[in-house]
């Protein structure tokens, strides 16, 4: 068949994370991945950020998670954030006077989700994309797999 292609993704099988998350715990489920729902007033909890590897906010959220009073704690906590189903990259988070409705799409197609994390006192975001911008369960699996890999990595 021409066009058809069966690909492998990498799955995440490697050390245990803990996951905060505001909104709905994640359908991807991993037996080394815990998620531990949290408010928005835990990110001005250091002692609740610290207990975990980074903090997921679902699509949901995203419009609060765009306030202005949290961008200095995605731009200086040392936990990763990650926006999940966020169509407009990382400016709507870490500029106070830009909500989340009023910010442009990022990108053509858009990302998936967006992380903001610091490494070497810079800090990063990073996208990501679906496969051919296909919405499907193996394809969102892939996304939380290279997510839950930069956690790993940037782990502090």
């Amino acid at each position: 068949m021409i066009g058809c292609h069966n690909i492998k993704f990498k799955k995440y099988d490697d050390k245990n994370l803990s996951i905060g998350i505001i909104g709905e715990i994640s359908k991807v489920r991993k037996d080394n991945i815990t998620f531990n729902k949290i408010g928005f007033e835990d990110l001005e909890e250091e002692n609740i950020l610290k207990k975990y590897d980074a903090v997921f906010i679902t699509k949901d959220n995203l419009s609060e998670a765009s306030r202005g009073k949290y961008a200095h704690i995605y731009k200086e906590c040392r936990v990763p954030f990650f926006f999940i189903e966020n169509t407009k990259g990382h400016v709507p988070f870490i500029y106070d006077d830009i909500s989340y409705e009023d910010a442009d799409q990022a990108g053509n197609p858009p990302s998936y989700a967006t992380g903001i994390y610091i490494n070497d006192n810079k800090l990063l975001s990073i996208e990501y994309g679906l496969y051919n911008d296909i919405e499907n369960e193996k394809n969102i699996e892939d996304v939380y797999s290279r997510i839950f890999k930069t956690i790993l990595e940037n782990k502090v």
